[in-house]
């Protein structure tokens, strides 16, 4: 298992972690086990680039793959759903020189974040009408990981 836990260096070379309570009760119930620490710094992301995470770690990865997998569909996994995710909710209308068009896809990477944000909530809405997966939300997802329990939030 493994649990994230956010601190800030002071002057003195000490780490200040933001929330001992959480750090107390996980040592607490790890009582002379060793544990690996990875240090790294926070990165700066841009909202799209956290949207984009977003969708693909938790929606595609946690969520998607699943709820079409109980919903019958074998053998799918994180590509073949990502590309069915784009098929149905990133189409794109290309009108050809005859006046015509043709369906395409529109790559993720080269959505405005609007668009990238439309696209993550088609996908959820999907998700969570057609195929009754319930979706966390990131910072559910968050918590997720910092824990290792999902607590859905009462609404």
């Amino acid at each position: 298992m493994s649990v994230i836990f956010t601190a800030t260096p002071n002057r003195k070379g000490e780490l200040i972690f933001h929330n001992k309570e959480d750090l107390f009760k996980y040592c607490c119930v790890n009582v002379e086990k060793e544990q690996t620490v990875t240090i790294e710094a926070t990165a700066k992301l841009t909202p799209k680039m956290r949207l984009y995470a977003y969708y693909h770690k938790v929606v595609l990865r946690n969520h998607a793959v699943k709820a079409f997998r109980n919903a019958g569909y074998e053998g799918e996994d994180e590509v073949s759903v990502s590309y069915r995710l784009e098929a149905m909710f990133a189409k794109i209308y290309l009108k050809k020189p005859d006046g015509t068009f043709d369906v395409g896809v529109e790559n993720k990477r080269n959505m405005t974040k609007d668009r990238l944000l439309v696209f993550v909530c088609d996908v959820i809405h999907f998700l969570e009408t057609e195929l009754n997966e319930q979706v966390a939300d990131s910072q559910e997802y968050l918590e997720w990981r910092r824990t290792g329990k999902m607590m859905k939030k009462i609404k």
